[in-house]
């Protein structure tokens, strides 16, 4: 029979093995259309990484048109959070759930002065 201790240890690091496994899944390449300010669809392709700490970083570049970094990335378990700075529209926040290779989540533009904020469903997938 295992001691008490000793099954809690296992399972204490099983359960962190899972995580960085999980974290792992989101470094990669991912690709969606959102509407763009203009209302016609945009590519958007996100490059992910995974550091220390489940924080992401990474780029996101919309139609070829501009490269930003993401900021305030995150991982926990299959969920993320980052942040994009457009100029136009200020920071918009994308949350998600990743599934295989899919994200599904939403993304949140912030009210700005003459523009109403908005929240948009947003499903990605992997291209690496």
């Amino acid at each position: 029979m295992i001691p008490l201790g000793r099954s809690i240890l296992v399972l204490l690091a099983v359960y962190l093995l899972a995580g960085t496994v999980l974290a792992a899944e989101a470094a990669g390449t991912w690709q969606w259309s959102q509407p763009g300010t203009d209302g016609r669809r945009v590519a958007v392709t996100l490059t992910l990484e995974v550091s220390a700490g489940n924080v992401l970083t990474g780029t996101y570049a919309e139609a070829g048109e501009f490269d930003h970094a993401i900021r305030d990335g995150r991982i926990s378990n299959e969920s993320i959070t980052f942040s994009v700075r457009d100029t136009g529209l200020g920071a918009v926040r994308y949350t998600g759930r990743i599934d295989g290779n899919t994200i599904n989540g939403v993304i949140e533009v912030a009210d700005q002065p003459g523009r109403e904020g908005k929240t948009l469903d947003w499903t990605a997938r992997r291209t690496d």
